[in-house]
C-alpha cells in the first residue's frame, strides 16, 4: 500500500465512511452481547425461582400451604352446605306464610261478611240502631284498612319467596362447586406430596445453574475485547493524521511518511483482525456454553416433575380463582337477602298495624254484645253476629302473631347471609390462599419463561455478533494488506519537527514501535536517552 493508496481510502468520505462502519459493527456486536447476557441473567433468575419453589424449603412450606388452604375450603364447603339447608327452610318457610296467609285472608273475609250483616240487623234494634249502626260502619271501616293493609303484606311475602327460591337454587349450586373445590385441594396436595419426594428436578436445575454460570463467565471475558475496535478507529485517525502532516512536508519526507502511513495503516488492519479472530474464537466457546446452557434448560421443562409443578400451577390458580368466585357469589348474595331481610322488617311493621286494628275489632265486639243486650230479645241477633265477629277478630289476631313470629325468624336467618366473616378462615387459612396464589403466580411465570427460552434457543444474539465481525473483517480489512518494511534513515534536522509531531499523536505502544522501526527516534529523543519517556509507559489499552 502506498501513499496514494493511503490518501485515496481514507479520503474524508472514505473515512468517516469507514469510521461510521467501525461504530456501527463494534456498538452492534456489543449491544449483542449485553443481549445475550441479559437472556442468561433471565435465564439464572427463572432456574432460581424454580429452586425456590421446588427445593426443601419451598417444597415444605407448599405442603403446609397447600394443607391449610385444604382444610379451609373444608370449612367453606361445610358453610356453604349450611347455607344452602338454611335457604331450602327459608323458601319452605316462605310457603308456609302462604299458606297462613290464605287462611288469614279467609278470616277477613269472614269477618267483612259478618260485619256487613251487623249493619243489616242492627236496624232491627230498637232504640239502639243507630249506634249499633255506627259500631257496624266503624267495623267495615277497620276491616277495610286491614284488608289494604294485607294485600300490602302478601304483596312483600310473595316477592320474598321468589327471591328466596332463586336463592335456594343459587346456594346449592355454590355448595356442589365448593365440594368440586375440595377434590381439587386434595389433587392438588396429592400431587404436592408427590412432587416433594422426587429429587431430579434439583440436580437438573443444579446442572442448569453450573451451564447459566459458565456462559455468563465467559460473555464477561468476550466483552472487553470488542474495545478493539475503539483502538482500531483511534488509530485509523492517527494515520489520517499522518496523511496529512506528509502532504505539507518535502518530497523525500513525503514519501517517507506514505510508507510509515501505508504500514500504520495495515498495521492496525491486522491487529484488529487478530483480536476479532480471538474474540470469534471466545464466541464459539460462549455457543458452546450457551448450547449446553439451553440442553439443560429442555430437560429441566421435559422433565416429569416440571410437568407436575405446571399442572399443580394450573390447579393453584383454578382454586384460588374458585373460592374468590364463591366469596363473591356469596356477596352478591348477602346484599340480595339484606333486601329480603328487609322486607320482613318492613312487613313485620305492617303486622303491628293489623294487630291495632284486630284489638280495636275486639272492643268494638264487646261494647257491640253489651249494647245489644240491653235489647233485650231484639238484640239476641245482634249478639250472635258481634260474638262471632269477635272470634274471627280472635282468629285474626292469633294468625297476625304467627305471621309476625315467622317473618322475625326469617328475617334473622336472612340477615346470617350478609354477616361479615361468616365464613371462617382464620389468618394462616387467608394467608396460605394467599401464598398459594403468589407462589402459582411466580411458579407459573417461572415455567413459562423456561418454555419460551427453551423454545426460542435457535438462533442467538452470539450467531449475530459473529456474523457482524465476520463481515466487518471480510468487507473492510482484508484489502488493508501489509506492505513491506522500508529500510530505515536518517532523520534531516528540519525534519524533526514533524516527526515528533507525528510521534506525540500515539496512545499506543504497538504505533510507537513500529513509528521507531520506519522512521527510528528523533535526535533530540536520542540525545535525550537518559531521561524517561512518557512514552516508553504506553500500553495498547482502550481509550472511551
Amino acid at each position: 500500500m502506498s501513499l496514494e493508496d493511503a490518501r485515496r481510502y481514507l479520503s474524508s468520505t472514505r473515512l468517516r465512511a469507514l469510521l461510521a462502519v467501525i461504530e456501527t459493527v463494534f456498538e452492534d456486536a456489543s449491544a449483542c452481547l449485553f443481549a445475550a447476557q441479559a437472556e442468561i441473567v433471565g435465564v439464572a433468575s427463572t432456574v432460581e425461582t424454580i429452586e425456590a419453589a421446588t427445593g426443601p424449603a419451598g417444597q415444605e412450606r407448599l405442603l403446609a400451604d397447600t394443607e391449610t388452604a385444604r382444610m379451609h375450603v373444608n370449612r367453606v364447603a361445610g358453610r356453604f352446605d349450611y347455607l344452602a339447608q338454611t335457604g331450602c327452610e327459608l323458601g319452605q318457610q316462605a310457603m308456609d306464610l302462604q299458606r297462613l296467609l290464605s287462611d288469614q285472608a279467609g278470616d277477613l273475609r269472614m269477618a267483612s261478611i259478618l260485619a256487613i250483616q251487623s249493619r243489616v240487623v242492627s236496624v232491627s234494634v230498637v232504640d239502639h240502631a243507630e249506634t249499633l249502626s255506627r259500631f257496624s260502619d266503624t267495623a267495615r271501616h277497620l276491616l277495610s284498612h286491614a284488608e289494604t293493609i294485607f294485600a300490602e303484606l302478601r304483596t312483600t311475602l310473595l316477592k320474598n319467596e321468589e327471591v328466596l327460591k332463586a336463592t335456594s337454587l343459587k346456594l346449592q349450586e355454590m355448595h356442589r362447586r365448593a365440594l368440586a373445590l375440595t377434590e381439587q385441594a386434595d389433587r392438588m396436595s396429592a400431587l404436592v406430596r408427590r412432587v416433594s419426594e422426587e429429587r431430579v428436578i434439583a440436580e437438573l436445575a443444579a446442572g442448569t445453574r453450573g451451564a447459566v454460570g459458565a456462559t455468563d463467565r465467559a460473555l464477561e471475558a468476550a466483552i472487553p475485547r470488542l474495545q478493539a475496535g475503539d483502538t482500531f478507529r483511534q488509530r485509523i485517525e492517527h494515520v489520517a493524521a499522518i496523511v496529512e502532516i506528509a502532504d505539507a512536508s518535502e518530497k523525500q519526507l513525503e514519501c517517507r511518511l506514505g510508507d510509515l502511513a501505508a504500514l500504520q495503516l495495515a498495521s492496525a488492519a491486522e491487529t484488529v483482525r487478530s483480536e476479532i479472530a480471538s474474540t470469534l474464537s471466545a464466541f464459539s466457546d460462549i455457543s458452546d456454553y450457551r448450547s449446553a446452557c439451553f440442553a439443560q434448560l429442555r430437560d429441566l421443562a421435559a422433565s416429569e416433575k416440571m410437568k407436575a409443578l405446571v399442572d399443580i400451577s394450573g390447579l393453584a390458580r383454578d382454586f384460588v380463582s374458585g373460592l374468590e368466585g364463591l366469596e363473591t357469589d356469596r356477596t352478591h348474595l348477602g346484599s340480595g337477602m339484606a333486601a329480603v331481610a328487609a322486607r320482613y322488617a318492613e312487613a313485620s311493621k305492617k303486622t303491628e298495624e293489623l294487630a291495632e286494628i284486630q284489638e280495636q275489632m275486639h272492643l268494638l265486639g264487646v261494647n257491640a254484645t253489651l249494647v245489644a243486650g240491653r235489647a233485650g230479645e231484639d238484640g239476641f241477633a245482634m249478639m250472635e253476629i258481634a260474638r262471632q265477629l269477635r272470634d274471627a277478630t280472635t282468629a285474626i289476631g292469633q294468625r297476625t302473631r304467627m305471621i309476625a313470629e315467622k317473618m322475625h325468624l326469617q328475617q334473622l336467618a336472612a340477615e346470617l347471609f350478609n354477616t361479615p366473616g361468616e365464613i371462617p378462615a382464620d389468618a394462616d387459612s387467608v394467608e396460605a390462599v394467599c401464598v398459594i396464589t403468589r407462589h402459582s403466580d411466580n411458579l407459573s411465570d417461572a415455567l413459562h419463561r423456561a418454555m419460551q427460552i427453551a423454545q426460542s434457543s435457535g438462533t442467538s444474539e452470539i450467531d449475530e455478533a459473529v456474523k457482524l465481525l465476520t463481515d466487518f473483517v471480510s468487507n473492510e480489512i482484508i484489502r488493508l494488506n501489509l506492505p513491506p518494511t522500508p529500510p530505515r534513515f536518517a532523520i534531516a534536522p528540519e525534519d524533526l519537527g514533524a516527526v515528533d509531531e507525528i510521534r506525540s499523536l500515539y496512545t499506543m505502544a504497538s504505533e510507537r514501535d513500529l513509528h521507531d522501526h520506519v522512521i527510528g527516534q528523533s535526535l533530540s529523543l536520542i540525545e535525550d536517552s537518559t531521561k524517561p519517556s512518557e512514552d516508553a509507559v504506553l500500553e495498547d489499552v482502550f481509550f472511551a
